[in-house]
């Protein structure tokens, strides 16, 4: 249960970074060493996985997988169970981010318009200036 905690928290950390212009949650997953996991577990996603979680087996699998994410199992079954409940750890972190994000920023705008609009200018403005430099280019 505390791998999934942890991923909520790193889910948390991607949802902020996708609320700051010029910052991507991406990145983030990257940073914080979970990128491969994150694109293999969106690879899964599609026909086979929907065969899988219509099974009664991918349930008691993910059940298993909440408490301690090696009792989901290694094979095929396992595997989709432990993207699920990755992708769903992650979400849970994204979508509080964003929830508290939308709450707070509009404020953060209102109270100091010229620190916030620094912060999100300059980080946009950074980006754009490395894609401009020469040195970019070579």
């Amino acid at each position: 249960m505390i791998h999934w905690i942890k991923n909520s928290a790193r889910g948390v950390c991607m949802g902020v970074a996708d609320l700051v212009p010029g910052v991507s949650g991406g990145t983030l997953a990257l940073i914080l060493g979970i990128y491969t996991q994150f694109v293999a577990a969106l690879s899964a996603l599609g026909p086979g996985m929907l065969k899988a979680v219509l099974s009664r087996e991918f349930w008691k699998r993910l059940r298993a997988g909440l408490g301690e994410r090696s009792r989901a199992g290694d094979d095929d079954i396992g595997q989709m169970a432990q993207h699920v409940l990755f992708l769903s750890s992650l979400a849970v972190g994204i979508g509080a981010a964003i929830v508290i994000g939308v709450r707070f920023i509009p404020d953060l705008l209102d109270d100091y318009p010229q620190q916030m609009n620094g912060l999100f200018f300059g980080r946009s403005e950074e980006h754009t200036s490395e894609l401009q430099s020469p040195d970019h280019l070579v």
